[in-house]
């Protein structure tokens, strides 16, 4: 890698490494974003499209399902934790929106499922950390 005068990684060069470190996180954004590209490849056939589910829908059910499985890694890998809360609370916030589009759930069971999804998330983290 180069670095600059004072031998210091550029700040591009950092972002890189921190990414590229931490193989779980690059795996998981480059899954999100591919099937942010399926969804929308989902949308545009016909038959998709006439169906209950939009794009967003479909999107929001397997980002939010990409997420949890990744902080399940990470928590139960034997790594560092880092990102473990925001990956949770994300993929509940996903999954919960997906589902309440495709269930035609009332808002508030959805607005239910996200904080009861964000506190199982803070109470697993506490508990881990104890351990």
């Amino acid at each position: 890698m180069n670095m600059d005068e004072n031998g210091n990684l550029t700040a591009r060069q950092r972002v890189e490494e921190r990414l590229l470190r931490n193989k779980n996180t690059a795996f998981t954004w480059a899954a999100v974003l591919f099937w942010g590209a399926v969804s929308l490849v989902l949308d545009t056939i016909p038959s998709v499209n006439d169906s209950a589910l939009d794009g967003g829908d479909i999107f929001a059910l397997g980002a939010g399902a990409i997420l949890l499985i990744s902080s399940l890694a990470i928590f139960f890998g034997t790594g560092s934790r880092k990102g473990v809360m925001f990956r949770l609370i994300l993929g509940f916030i996903f999954l919960c929106l997906g589902l309440g589009e495709f269930t035609d759930l009332n808002e508030n069971i959805v607005v239910a499922g996200i904080l009861a999804g964000i506190a199982m998330a803070i109470m697993l983290n506490v508990l881990k950390l104890r351990a």
